[in-house]
Formats: structure tokens, C-alpha cells, sequence
């Protein structure tokens, strides 16, 4: 929640959309990572060890698209904090870019 404050503090308008920028690109850079470990960790170091031995790799191929999607639901909702931040950050952009800031107040840069 820290890096949200700052953008609201002390960002004037022109560096707001920076900081938009990068905590957009900083999520959608780690969900990728996240998702693929989890789908490799949980289909062939659990599932395909302790679960079912000795299936077809057809099966093994369903289970790991199936293990991406729940994959991709779980980074969702875990990391739901930070796409509401990103969400209400585009609110103060509009306010911003007219030269008030969230409290009212007009800094001149």
C-alpha cells in the first residue's frame, strides 16, 4: 500500500502515468510466472507423482490446462488488492491531469 500512497501524495500528474504504468506492468509480469509454476509444480511434482501414475499424457496435458486456469482464478484473487489499487489509481489520473489533486488542493509544477 505503499507505493499507492506515494502515487496519491506526491506524484504530480505527468509522472501519475508512469506510476499507473509500471504497477500495471509489474502485475501482468508476474502473473505469467506465477501461474506456470504452479500448473508445472502441482501436474508433474504432486499430481503426476503421488496422484496417478502411469497415465496417458493426454491426461497429463487436460490436467495442466485445467491446473492453468485455476491457476490463473487463484493469481486473480489473491493479488485482487492490487488490481483494485490499480483501478482506483486511474480515478485520481483524470483529477490529476486537470492540475488538482485528490484533496482539492492545486499544485503548480
Amino acid at each position: 500500500m505503499t507505493l499507492p500512497l506515494l502515487l496519491q501524495k506526491l506524484y504530480p500528474s505527468g509522472l501519475l502515468n508512469v506510476g499507473v504504468s509500471a504497477l500495471i506492468a509489474s502485475f501482468i509480469s508476474i502473473m505469467p510466472g506465477n501461474v506456470a509454476a504452479f500448473n508445472t509444480v502441482w501436474t508433474f511434482d504432486i499430481y503426476q507423482s503421488h496422484i496417478k501414475r502411469n497415465a496417458s499424457e493426454k491426461h497429463y496435458l487436460n490436467v495442466s490446462k485445467a491446473t492453468a486456469v485455476v491457476g490463473i482464478l487463484l493469481n486473480l484473487i489473491l493479488d485482487l488488492e492490487n488490481i483494485v489499487v490499480i483501478f482506483f489509481s486511474f480515478q485520481y489520473q483524470e483529477k490529476w491531469a486537470m492540475g488538482g489533486t485528490h484533496d482539492g488542493e492545486r499544485r503548480y509544477y
